[in-house]
């Protein structure tokens, strides 16, 4: 073997080494931001199904929101412990960016009316694309 096929030879193996590390290593990064995310979906669903509606006191949904304010996406313009509605949204964009994953969205809402939690809920929102192409619209010809 010639020195310029050697180096050749050596450069490609050191190339190919390392997009080896670059792969490994995003694998493993989006692997744990799933993993992250996972919990933290998991902790705000663990947070609110312990609110109670008609029990639950105002206070108790403030503690809620602080939290998790980290995920508080919209709050009502006059929030006290009396009356309040919050939006917490935690989404997958890690996943969904680089189209590894469909994209998802965990949110979950507390009301609070007249010092009391009035209404709870959680919605899992995911992307379900059900045409891979466009569909095909022929013009009617009468």
């Amino acid at each position: 073997m010639t020195g310029r096929k050697a180096k050749t030879l050596r450069f490609l193996s050191k190339l190919i080494l390392a997009l080896a590390i670059v792969v490994a290593v995003g694998t493993a990064v989006l692997t744990s931001y799933a993993i992250i995310i996972k919990a933290r979906a998991e902790s705000l669903l663990k947070g609110v199904t312990a609110l109670r509606v008609g029990t639950s006191t105002g206070a108790e949904a403030r503690q809620f929101a602080e939290r998790h304010k980290k995920y508080l996406w919209q709050v009502m313009a006059e929030c006290n412990d009396d009356n309040c509605s919050r939006i917490f949204i935690i989404e997958n964009r890690w996943l969904s960016a680089p189209r590894l994953e469909p994209g998802a969205q965990f949110q979950v809402y507390v009301t609070v009316k007249n010092g009391i939690v009035d209404s709870i809920g959680a919605y899992l929102f995911r992307e379900m694309p059900i045409f891979r192409k466009r569909p095909v619209v022929t013009p009617c010809t009468e």
